[in-house]
């Protein structure tokens, strides 16, 4: 994508190999809003020891979407708490509702250049 060229990079063999099983495991134990983590706090963590990963949150964004396209993680939701693992239907179906809205409000803003 055009200006997003950091964000749409596919992961690299390095993020799949060693970046995507640590956020995976630090996200399957994020269930409920009660336990969500923020970017910051999965960048922080993964800065520090043992890891010491160099990570941005454009690539942890890219992680994410990677789990969530891929069923890694089901019901994987973010909030302005941060990322967690929703387990109330109805919490998931009001979250995917969220997700129409916002495609639609990214859709007229598209369609205003017409």
């Amino acid at each position: 994508m055009i200006g997003f060229e950091e964000q749409t990079q596919p992961l690299t063999a390095w993020e799949q190999h060693n970046l995507l099983p640590v956020m995976l495991a630090g996200l399957r134990t994020k269930v409920g809003q009660d336990n969500a983590v923020t970017s910051a706090a999965i960048i922080k963590a993964l800065k520090a020891e043992p890891f010491n990963f160099k990570i941005n949150g454009a690539r942890v964004r890219k992680v994410i979407n990677y789990i969530r396209l891929n069923g890694l993680v089901r019901n994987l939701v973010a909030t302005s708490k941060g990322y967690y693992i929703e387990q109330d239907p109805k919490a998931v179906e009001a979250y995917k509702q969220s997700l129409r809205e916002r495609i639609g409000a990214i859709e007229a803003v598209l369609n205003s250049f017409d």
